[in-house]
């Protein structure tokens, strides 16, 4: 089928358009399926020049892994509104030189594979999950892209009383709002995939009540914030939570956070407002219970209305990494660590604390430039207090050391209790043991011996 009219196909109410061939469309001619109509795509749909084309009204798109295709700086935009949601389970979506192609309407599943350009995901209409929900899945490294610059069709919301899942890569970019809504009920959404936040607008939580599950990787390259309009809107993170780029990223608005999974801040500033809290499994007055909290020569700032975190509970983790990392509410307060402390790469952490409970971990990452048999480079310096090394393991992270010596990795004054043991350490064809002497505790590395061995009977 050759369309090259500036007209519409009509699929009728109640019918169902099964194509396997192959429908090419020069013009801006659209397809237009009425209300319980089906435009079922086995074969190949190729949107070749001409202005953009369209599939709209309230009918249903549905995909036999069929293929779609785009080029010569066309677009091809799915804005179907329906019940069932549309279902692109498999096939191919590809785009050619600056083609492109836009999805907005009903959804139950996205998820072919894309190659080419990202897929982007427009207003005209918002993106609403059918009944069921929907799934966001596109296969490959391509992925979809919600773009933001404050005016239609890009600016918009995720709609949705139904679940939403994220499975595949998600770009986020443009300079205004991304919101996920929820039109019943407390909206709930799921990223399992990857999110790649670079824009300057941000990501808002609506007021109508949205929960947010991160299970994979969301990385904030610029400087957005996630905005949160209902103090009762959870963001829980499960996976990795990593600020990379940009000026100073916040969590604003006011709602709860949990981390379950990984913060990592590893450029200038990520921040929890003071109108944000943390649920009670996460932080409970000074006791950290959960979650894996990294500074790389970065800040992670909690509320300043928190208390100062005395004890790193058995599931919990705070990592400094390098000289300028700094976690707010981390100091002198500091005494027992049940869970992890690791200090790596020229962070020298000092506290001056009478006493450190570790029935925990210590975690040093070393660097060849640091070794020294007195003075800490990388570690802990404790002043005039001691530590109790009662069940406590030493862990060597893997930073890239090759050259051997000894690093002393903690200081104190007073007398220590308990002996420290070796854990885990890098294969990296280097031995570690541990020396601890009456105000320090050393670790001595050195490469593994080389050469024949011969045996002789």
């Amino acid at each position: 089928i050759l369309h090259y009219g500036s007209g519409s196909l009509y699929i009728d109410t109640m019918v169902t358009f099964v194509h396997e061939g192959t429908m090419t469309y020069t013009n801006s001619g659209n397809t237009h399926v009425e209300v319980n109509g089906i435009f079922r795509n086995a074969g190949t749909i190729i949107k070749a020049e001409g202005a953009q084309t369209d599939f709209y009204n309230s009918g249903k798109l549905v995909s036999d892994a069929g293929a779609f295709v785009v080029s010569n700086s066309s677009v091809l935009a799915i804005g179907m509104i329906n019940n069932g949601g549309n279902e692109i389970t498999n096939g191919t979506w590809t785009s050619y030189d600056t083609s492109y192609f836009q999805i907005g309407g009903t959804w139950s599943n996205f998820s072919p594979e894309v190659v080419g350009n990202p897929v982007r995901v427009y207003s005209g209409p918002n993106i609403t999950a059918a009944t069921g929900g929907m799934l966001i899945g596109p296969k490959g490294d391509v992925g979809v892209r919600w773009h933001a610059y404050g005016g239609s069709p890009f600016d918009f919301e995720f709609r949705s009383g139904n679940p939403i899942t994220i499975t595949g890569r998600m770009s986020i970019t443009g300079t205004s709002t991304h919101e996920f809504d929820s039109t019943s009920g407390t909206g709930e959404v799921t990223n399992r995939g990857d999110i790649l936040f670079g824009g300057t607008g941000n990501i808002y939580l609506d007021a109508t009540g949205v929960n947010f599950a991160n299970e994979g990787r969301i990385t904030i390259t610029n400087s957005g914030d996630i905005y949160s309009e209902n103090v009762t809107n959870v963001f829980h993170n499960a996976g990795m939570l990593r600020k990379s780029g940009g000026s100073l990223s916040a969590f604003s608005g006011s709602g709860r956070f949990r981390n379950s999974g990984i913060v990592d801040a590893s450029a200038t500033t990520l921040r929890f407002d003071d109108t944000w809290e943390f649920v009670a499994g996460t932080l409970t007055g000074d006791v950290l219970l959960e979650g894996t909290w990294i500074a790389s020569n970065a800040t992670l700032q909690f509320p300043s209305d928190t208390t100062n975190i005395a004890t790193i509970s058995n599931a919990a983790a705070i990592i400094l990494k390098g000289p300028l990392a700094t976690i707010s509410k981390i100091g002198d307060d500091l005494t027992i660590i049940d869970g992890k402390f690791g200090a790596h790469l020229q962070q020298v952490f000092t506290t001056p604390a009478a006493t450190w409970t570790i029935p925990g971990r210590l975690e040093f990452g070393l660097a060849d430039s640091e070794a020294h048999p007195s003075n800490v480079v990388t570690g802990i310096e404790m002043g005039s207090g001691f530590p109790d090394f009662t069940g406590c393991k030493v862990d060597v992270a893997d930073t890239g050391l090759t050259n051997g010596g000894r690093f002393t990795v903690m200081t104190w004054t007073g007398e220590d209790v308990g002996t420290p043991v070796l854990g885990a350490v890098p294969d990296n064809k280097m031995e570690y043991s541990l020396r601890l002497n009456p105000q320090n505790l050393q670790i001595d590395v050195r490469p593994e011996p080389k050469g024949w061995i011969l045996l002789i009977e």
